[in-house]
């Protein structure tokens, strides 16, 4: 089973300060737009190592929720005690709810 927090959610979080913000898709992509804050950690070359220490939840997100799924059950196989969150729709239902991006 997959974690999930919706758009509305991760917004408000992110006001608190409160999470730990990853995008995996590519450069390209996230120079396209991104949520800010958040450390780009792709997915091509993905390693556990590169995500921030954080004692905040750790969300994952990618365009449409498949890739930050995938990371997401890969970050939970490695290290079951972090808790992880897939940003439901990715970035796209982030946009379509008209919530800030970085461009």
């Amino acid at each position: 089973m997959i974690d999930t927090i919706s758009p509305s959610t991760l917004y408000e979080w992110l006001k608190k300060e409160e999470v730990c913000l990853i995008d995996v898709r590519e450069k390209e992509e996230y120079e396209l737009a991104h949520i800010n804050p958040c450390t780009l950690v792709p997915l091509s070359s993905f390693n556990i190592s590169q995500l921030p220490e954080s004692e905040k939840p750790y969300v994952i997100y990618c365009r449409s929720g498949k890739r930050s799924g995938y990371i997401l059950g890969l970050i939970k196989n490695l290290n079951p005690s972090l808790t992880v969150y897939n940003l439901e729709g990715g970035i796209l239902d982030w946009i379509h709810l008209g919530l800030p991006v970085q461009k």
